[in-house]
């Protein structure tokens, strides 16, 4: 009879592992899934100088301090056909923020 109750407790351990192990596994694959960004940021540069280097890894530090937000960031080479194009690229990806430094006032 003790035998036979030792039997059981040792079949319930195994079960018991293999569930747990089971779930620690689910867990660690869920644990290294990269999510999506949340926030998307869009930076449509008017120029590709100092300054706007300078900027843009400042704009690309800060975001790495929040879970979830990506920054893209495009340079129009001061050509303003092209800066519109980034625009347009920004809208039709359905970016959250644009930041815009014009090129000109108008065109």
């Amino acid at each position: 009879m003790v035998r036979g109750t030792m039997k059981k407790e040792k079949h319930s351990a195994m079960r018991y592992f293999r569930w747990t192990a089971i779930l620690l596994c689910l867990i660690g694959i869920t644990a290294c899934r990269q999510d999506t960004p949340r926030f998307r940021i869009g930076v449509a540069q008017c120029s590709d100088d100092s300054w706007r280097h300078k900027m843009n890894d400042e704009i690309l530090r800060e975001a790495m301090f929040y879970d979830g937000v990506s920054v893209e960031i495009r340079s129009a080479g001061d050509d303003n056909r092209r800066q519109a194009e980034d625009i347009h690229y920004f809208m039709d990806k359905g970016v959250d923020l644009l930041i815009i430094s014009a090129n000109e006032a108008a065109p």
